[in-house]
């Protein structure tokens, strides 16, 4: 159902709406681009899904991402204090100028530079993977091949030692799937617990034995004053949470893009070359992260001819813009050799995603590889049997079984 931005509010996020949302956000931005929606947990928020309004807002100053000036129940705030601060002390949660000093603490890292020299470790950590894999008739290539990558790839870069790589890539999309859910609380503590104790240990070991590594690196700008210890703790979840989820989600997200669109696979294996693009279609036509951080202002905020009242919570769909013919032509039409690079998919503004440059490589180095080992490459079920994770905020698959052979 649908309804004026004065009526009575929209609830678009049923169990159909989380395998194909796009019928619903095609319809809202037609009809009703800037709308109140009720979420899972019942909490009314505002939800934003033309590419020019997103794009606006997400560049607007006026609007801060600091989640304790929510007129809503926050997220994490019925967790344990120490629990809850290390979740929301990162980057993603605060304005300028505690933003601002947060990103250069990390900037240096995630330059373009130095995802370069991370490409030969990528490709290492694909050569090994896919030799495992050949071995074996059917993949699921989400579970054994893209969440596996991505949690070695972010291993790598953190500088995880072997002894700590327990299985943090499942407390993220657990985090994920619940954290927008009524009557979460039980069902957030356990993996949010889980992942502050994780990263309470990899500090007390790099303490220990401190490495030329970025968590190293983290662990001294806390001791020299530069981090507090719950923005040293929050920092080391958000990378463990985004530099994982991200890769592998659009990793398996792409390969079915690929699957189901069998004409561009085939434009693909004729020219490898076209992996830079395809990826960048990849995140304009699903992008990873549904919708982005709730937003608010001190003052009215007008977007589409609808003002949105002081202080009330803003959900920007970075999802929906992918899709928007106002703003890509033939929107709906994957297409690997698209030469237009400005989709939200990594955000925009003062929090694009820092790690975009890495990101790209990633996905890239991933899918490419995982193409030329399997040229008879073919779905293994249907493709309506591709299941989505059940989550607001982000898009990815849980499952997607793949034939090599």
């Amino acid at each position: 159902m649908t309804r004026a931005a004065s009526g009575c509010p929209v609830q678009p996020f049923s169990p159909a709406f989380l395998s194909d949302p796009h019928p619903t956000y095609d319809h809202l931005r037609r009809e009703a681009p800037v709308q109140q929606v009720v979420m899972p947990s019942g909490e009314q928020v505002w939800l934003v899904t033309r590419y020019d309004d997103v794009r606006q807002g997400l560049a607007d100053s006026r609007l801060s991402n600091d989640q304790t000036r929510l007129k809503i129940q926050r997220p994490f705030a019925a967790l344990p204090s120490k629990v809850e601060s290390a979740l929301t002390t990162d980057m993603l949660n605060v304005d300028p100028p505690v933003h601002t000093r947060l990103r250069s603490v990390i900037a240096e890292a995630f330059t373009q530079q130095k995802a370069n020299a991370m490409r030969g470790t990528l490709q290492r950590i694909c050569d090994q993977l896919l030799e495992e894999l050949a071995t074996r008739e059917i993949v699921d290539v989400v579970s054994d091949y893209a969440g596996v990558f991505a949690t070695r790839a972010t291993a790598a870069l953190l500088g995880i030692p072997a002894e700590y790589s327990q299985p943090f890539h499942q407390w993220g999309n657990e985090i994920a799937s619940t954290i927008l859910k009524k009557n979460n609380d039980d069902e957030l503590l356990r993996p949010a617990a889980d992942m502050h104790d994780f990263g309470s240990r990899l500090i007390d070991h790099k303490r220990r034995e401190p490495q030329d590594d970025l968590l190293s690196r983290l662990v001294l700008a806390h001791d020299s004053d530069e981090l507090s210890w719950e923005e040293l703790a929050s920092m080391i979840n958000l990378l463990l949470i985004a530099g994982r989820e991200g890769p592998a989600n659009m990793i398996g997200t792409g390969i079915h893009l690929l699957l189901t669109h069998p004409r561009e696979l085939a434009r693909l294996r004729a020219r490898p070359e076209l992996i830079e693009t395809a990826v960048e279609e990849f995140l304009r036509f699903e992008a990873p992260l549904g919708l982005a951080i709730y937003r608010s202002a001190d003052e009215p905020i007008t977007l589409s001819g609808v003002t949105i009242p002081a202080g009330e919570p803003i959900l920007f769909s970075l999802l929906s813009t992918g899709r928007d013919p106002e703003r890509f032509e033939d929107a709906d039409d994957l297409d690997v050799g698209r030469t237009a690079k400005q989709h939200l998919g990594f955000g925009w503004g003062r929090h694009y995603c820092l790690g975009a440059p890495l990101g790209r490589l990633e996905v890239q180095t991933a899918i490419g590889s995982l193409v030329r080992k399997f040229p008879e490459l073919r779905p293994a079920e249907p493709s309506e049997e591709a299941r989505w994770n059940p989550s607001v905020i982000t898009r990815g698959l849980v499952s997607l079984r793949v034939r090599t052979k």
